[in-house]
């Protein structure tokens, strides 16, 4: 592992999981620019007290440049956490943010119930199965305000069910949809609403 990283990372529990499960690509990540990789983060930078949504959160590496990138008043954190130790890991490296946002440990499906306000953004990054991005495609959006930001990430070749649930979704409300370096997303307009 990365000798900054353990400079950056004290707790050995989680260095070792990292470490065991391959996932310390995750921390190369945090290096880069979330304008870089997450282009549909691109169309909020210069916006002031954003209130966003991402649904999959794993080890909170995302959150946490979007979190450092944008002035972000409330962000909320859905995810099941596969692990006790991606819990762990997550709320570790979001822990300078405490008050800005509101972890939901729960299904996508349950957790919507759990946000009563529309909001600026909503990132979908859960689940790759047609079925579960339709889902939390049907269900997320109507949170989203006019002229607010709503995509995900893994509209790839090899993600079919991404692929297709997005693709669906753009042609039922006749949206065209900006796909770059994996991302997907659409500003929400009126004239689109259903």
């Amino acid at each position: 592992m990365n000798p900054e990283l353990k400079s950056e990372l004290n707790n050995e529990t989680l260095l070792k999981y990292l470490q065991d499960n391959r996932y310390s690509d995750v921390m190369v990540s945090m290096n880069s620019s979330i304008f870089e990789d997450r282009p549909m983060f691109n169309e909020l930078k210069g916006k002031s007290n954003l209130v966003g949504i991402e649904v999959g959160v794993q080890f909170g590496v995302n959150a946490k440049r979007i979190l450092d990138e944008l002035d972000i008043k409330k962000l909320y954190l859905i995810d099941i956490f596969e692990t006790p130790e991606i819990e762990e890991f997550c709320k570790f490296v979001l822990q300078d943010y405490k008050d800005k946002i509101v972890f939901i440990k729960d299904w996508s499906a349950n957790a919507i119930n759990k946000i009563y306000n529309k909001v600026d953004f909503c990132y979908i990054d859960a689940s790759h199965s047609y079925e579960d991005v339709k889902k939390d495609i049907d269900l997320y959006y109507p949170k989203v305000k006019l002229g607010g930001i709503f995509g995900g990430h893994d509209y790839c070749k090899r993600e079919v069910g991404v692929r297709t649930a997005v693709d669906k979704f753009g042609e039922e409300l006749k949206y065209s949809i900006i796909k770059k370096n994996w991302d997907w997303f659409i500003i929400k307009e009126k004239k689109n609403e259903a």
